[in-house]
């Protein structure tokens, strides 16, 4: 199994919003990684020699944003509920 596949198998039932939101989880993450432990002169430096625009994404990036957000899936199952009870319409 590939990352693209692990990472889409981990994120089973998340909803566009979710997805988004570990993204920018995962794009933070790799910026804090960065930037930890910087004074603010390095991080003027950095800047000026465009490093923090080419900050790489990982998948352990990915991994440890799906880790940390939940997914969505709460209003989805209320529907399959629903349905179950009551049939489709």
């Amino acid at each position: 199994m590939d990352d693209l596949d692990r990472l889409g198998a981990l994120s089973e039932g998340y909803s566009g919003a979710d997805v988004k939101l570990c993204c920018r989880e995962a794009n933070m993450s790799a910026m804090r990684r960065v930037i930890d432990g910087k004074a603010p002169a390095e991080l003027v430096q950095m800047r000026a020699e465009g490093t923090l625009s080419n900050v790489m994404v990982g998948v352990e990036d990915f991994m440890e944003a799906i880790k940390s957000t939940k997914k969505s899936v709460a209003v989805s199952n209320s529907y399959e509920l629903f349905e179950k009870k009551f049939g489709s319409v």
